[in-house]
């Protein structure tokens, strides 16, 4: 049954509404409508999937999925009342769009994502080796899935089997939300979907990506050498310390391209009309 609620949200009512949500147009409403209600339905139909199996895998999915359900019905409510800032809701929606729809496609191909994390393993096991702890790769770990295509779910135990990297003498693994690939992607289309010059563009997206990149490489080797090496709790190492360098890295990238690409901010503070506000 859970198979079959996989296949169901994942490959027909999620398609649909990346379908749709494409269609849209400053005239046709109401393929954001239909696009918004499906993606809520995909939220919902993978909370039911997920309870009671991956809680955590759970409430990341939902959460995610239901902030950009939320996003869509604002830009939604605002294309309607304003048609003349059309360019900033569009401009808003091509990014989460084309972001997430392109870490959909590494998140459901096995062999994508096997050499996104693979890649982004070697450095840090390199680092860690660096730093006096003797690990290494273990290959790909493709936890049963075949390699092109991800159409079920392997359950073990009541965890849902990631595609992973195993660093050997630990039992770490190293998956897709290690790599930061998901904020890079959203980095991307922030950045090209504006109109300024591209030697800038290409500038503020190669310092952000490498920041993005770095930040995900050093909390996987703190994970890698105070976790399996030193033997500090996952919690610690991963949830704490790990987020917080993350969060840096996140603060100074956010900073750098708002104030590169002057652009991104006006659009944003027109969305949420943050200007209105400043001239009050």
């Amino acid at each position: 049954m859970n198979n079959i609620l996989y296949i169901i949200t994942n490959f027909i009512i999620l398609p649909l509404a990346f379908i749709f949500l494409s269609f849209f147009k400053k005239d046709k409403i109401k393929y954001l409508i239909i696009g918004l209600l499906l993606l809520s339905l995909h939220s919902f139909v993978n909370l039911i999937l997920y309870i009671n199996i991956d809680i955590e895998k759970s409430f990341d999915s939902a959460i995610t999925n239901f902030i950009l359900a939320f996003l869509f019905l604002y830009i939604t409510s605002k294309i309607s009342n304003d048609k003349s800032k059309f360019s900033s809701y569009n401009y808003m929606r091509k990014v989460i769009l084309y972001g997430f729809g392109i870490y959909y496609l590494f998140e459901h191909i096995p062999l994508l994502r096997g050499i996104v994390i693979l890649i982004i393993s070697c450095f840090s096991v390199i680092f860690a080796r660096v730093m006096g702890f003797n690990c290494g790769i273990s290959g790909i770990d493709y936890a049963g899935y075949s390699l092109f295509w991800q159409e079920k779910l392997n359950i073990v135990g009541g965890n849902i089997m990631e595609v992973n990297v195993p660093i050997s003498s630990t039992n770490i693994g190293i998956v897709l939300g290690c790599t930061g690939l998901r904020e890079i992607l959203l980095l991307y289309f922030f950045i090209k979907l504006t109109d300024v010059d591209y030697k800038l563009q290409r500038k503020t997206f190669l310092i952000g990506a490498f920041t993005l990149l770095i930040a995900n490489i050093l909390r996987n080797t703190i994970v890698i050498y105070y976790t399996g090496y030193k033997n500090l709790p996952f919690e610690f190492t991963h949830h704490t310390i790990g987020s917080i360098l993350i969060f840096i890295a996140l603060l100074f990238v956010v900073i750098y391209t708002l104030f590169k690409i002057p652009q991104i901010n006006s659009y944003i503070e027109e969305i949420f009309g943050l200007k209105k506000i400043k001239e009050i």
